[in-house]
C-alpha cells in the first residue's frame, strides 16, 4: 500500500508549495510540468495486473485482435464503445508488424496508449484551473488510482467528460460537443451523461454556431437506438435484475457518493461565492443536485449508482480546487491547503484498508521495476 503514498506525498507538497510566491516560477514550467506528466504516465501506463477488470480485458483484447473490423462490428454491442473497440484494433494491427512482439506485451502497448489519454486530459484540464496542483492532488485518491487503473473503457469516457467540463469552463463550446461524441464513444453510461449535459446547457438554442454539431450527436445517439433498441433493452433488464440481486453488488458506492457529496453539498451552499460562467455554474448546479439525488438509488441498483457516480469526479475536482478562493468556514487558502491535503491522505488510506476490491490494487506491480 505504501507505494501509492509516495506520489500522493509529491503532489502534496507541490500544492503546498503552489501557495507560496517563491515556487511560481518553477512550477508554472511547462518543462517540469512535463516531467510530472512523465512520471505519472510510468506510474500508470507500466502497471501491471492492477485492476479487478484486467483478466477480463486482457480476454476482451486478444477477442479483438484475432478479428476483423466486419467481424466485431457484427456485434451490435461493439457500437456502444467504438472508441476502445477502435483504439484496441488499431493497437493490435500496428504491434502485429513486428513478430518479437508477443500477444501479451500488445496488451500492454495499448495500455500505456489508454493511460497516456486519460492522464493526458487531465493534466490538461488541470494545467488550466487556478489551482493546478490541488486539483491534481485532489484527483489523485479515486479518480487517478481507482478509475485511471481500473474501469478501462468507462476512464476514458470520463477523461472525454472532463474534457467537455473544462470545454464549457472555457466557453469554447465548438471543442466542447466534439469531446462530448468522443466520450459517448467509449462506454454507453456516457450516453446517458452528455445527453443531460446537452439538455442541460441547452447549446441547441444558444450558442448557433455549433448547432450543426449538436444535431449530429443527437442524430447518431438516435441511429443507435434504432439500430439496437432491442440489445438496449435487454442490457437495461441485466442492469435492472442480474445486478441487484448479487451477492457481492458495488460496496464502495457509498463511499465514492460520500466523496462527490462533499463538494457537492460545498458548491450548493456558497453557491454565489464561485467565480464561475453562467454555463458552468448551471451545469455544476444541477449536477451536484443529481448526485446528492443518487444516494436512495444506491440501495436499489448499487452497480448502476455507481457507474453514474463515477462521471461526478471531473465536476467534485474543478469545485475543490476551488475551495480555497471562497473562505469556507473562514479558513484562509493556506490551512484550507493542509485540512485538502489531510483528506486526500483519510481517503487514499481508508479505501486501500477498507475498500472491499482494494485487493485488485495490491500489491502495485510495474513491468519495469521486476
Amino acid at each position: 500500500m505504501y507505494i501509492y503514498l509516495i506520489p500522493l506525498s509529491l503532489l502534496s507538497l507541490l500544492a503546498f508549495f503552489e501557495i507560496n510566491y517563491k515556487f511560481k516560477k518553477i512550477l508554472r514550467s511547462n518543462k517540469f510540468y512535463l516531467l510530472l506528466f512523465v512520471l505519472f504516465i510510468i506510474f500508470i501506463g507500466f502497471r501491471d495486473n492492477i485492476g479487478c477488470d484486467w483478466d477480463s480485458y486482457q480476454r476482451n483484447f486478444r477477442n479483438i485482435s484475432f478479428k476483423t473490423f466486419s467481424e466485431i462490428f457484427s456485434q451490435q454491442s461493439n457500437f456502444f464503445n467504438i472508441g476502445y473497440i477502435l483504439i484496441t484494433k488499431i493497437v493490435s494491427l500496428l504491434s502485429s508488424s513486428f513478430s518479437f512482439i508477443s500477444l501479451k506485451l500488445n496488451f500492454h502497448i495499448n495500455i500505456f496508449l489508454i493511460s497516456i489519454i486519460f492522464t493526458g486530459t487531465l493534466f490538461y484540464f488541470c494545467s488550466k484551473l487556478k489551482r493546478t496542483y490541488l486539483a491534481l492532488l485532489m484527483s489523485y485518491p479515486y479518480y487517478l488510482i481507482v478509475i485511471g487503473m481500473g474501469p478501462i473503457r468507462q476512464s476514458l469516457a470520463i477523461s472525454f467528460l472532463m474534457m467537455t467540463i473544462l470545454f464549457v469552463y472555457l466557453n469554447n463550446y465548438g471543442r466542447y460537443v466534439f469531446s462530448a461524441i468522443l466520450s459517448s464513444s467509449f462506454h454507453h453510461s456516457a450516453i446517458f451523461v452528455n445527453t443531460f449535459y446537452f439538455t442541460i446547457l441547452n447549446i441547441f438554442n444558444r450558442h448557433k454556431p455549433q448547432k450543426y454539431l449538436v444535431i449530429i450527436f443527437y442524430l447518431t445517439l438516435m441511429s443507435i437506438f434504432f439500430l439496437s433498441n432491442d440489445l438496449i433493452i435487454n442490457k437495461l433488464i441485466i442492469y435492472i435484475t442480474e445486478y441487484s440481486t448479487r451477492l457481492n453488488p458495488a460496496k464502495g458506492v457509498i463511499f465514492v457518493w460520500i466523496i462527490n457529496f462533499l463538494p457537492s453539498i460545498i458548491y450548493l451552499t456558497n453557491f454565489s461565492k464561485f467565480k464561475f460562467n453562467r454555463d458552468i455554474k448551471r451545469l455544476l448546479l444541477y449536477y451536484s443536485i443529481f448526485e446528492i439525488c443518487l444516494l436512495p438509488f444506491a440501495f436499489i441498483n448499487s452497480i448502476i449508482t455507481y457507474r453514474l457516480l463515477l462521471y461526478s469526479f471531473p465536476s467534485s475536482i474543478l469545485i475543490t480546487s476551488f475551495i480555497p478562493d471562497i473562505n469556507l468556514f473562514k479558513i484562509d487558502a493556506k490551512n484550507s491547503y493542509k485540512y485538502l491535503i489531510i483528506i486526500c491522505y483519510a481517503s487514499l488510506i481508508i479505501w486501500m484498508k477498507y475498500a472491499y476490491h482494494s485487493y485488485c490494487w495490491l500489491p502495485y506491480e510495474n513491468i519495469l521495476f521486476r
